[in-house]
């Protein structure tokens, strides 16, 4: 029987020493620096266009509206009133009861026979609308006088 074993020793191999794989190491892909710049400059923003300026309304002095004392009139918020035809004596221009008052200074306002400057008497305050005012110099079928504002 020592055969058999001897037999049996024969037949196992002896293990011998194995090859390693040799590894590759993944190699990491660069893009070229001229490549780069170009989509660089490719993902730039277009730059926006300047949007030209709103016409303001401080392009030189408020008009100045010229009516008559006893007339109704259409005038532009921030505009001048300097009124026309002024009785001797001069004339008072108040605010009716319950309405506003479209013009500064405030009611009443006192306007003179002779405006020898030619000052303004009044300025327009209010927005949209119409404003009916009490021109005191004025026969009443005239009255009231309304100052429109578009």
């Amino acid at each position: 029987m020592a055969k058999g074993k001897a037999k049996k020793k024969a037949k196992v191999k002896a293990k011998g020493k194995t090859k390693a794989k040799a590894k590759t190491k993944a190699s990491v892909k660069t893009k070229p620096k001229v490549q780069a710049k170009a989509q660089a400059k490719s993902k730039a923003k277009p730059k926006p266009k300047l949007k030209a300026k709103a016409k303001g309304r401080h392009n030189g002095p408020p008009p100045v509206n010229k009516p008559d004392m006893c007339d109704s009139f259409t005038a532009v918020t921030n505009s001048f009133v300097l009124w026309q035809d002024v009785p001797p004596g001069g004339c008072i221009v108040a605010q009716l009861p319950n309405t506003i008052w479209p013009f500064s200074p405030a009611s009443p306002i006192s306007v003179p026979y002779l405006n020898p400057g030619q000052t303004p008497n009044a300025t327009i305050i209010v927005g949209t609308g119409t404003y009916p005012i009490d021109v005191q110099c004025c026969q009443s079928p005239q009255m009231p006088k309304i100052v429109t504002v578009p």
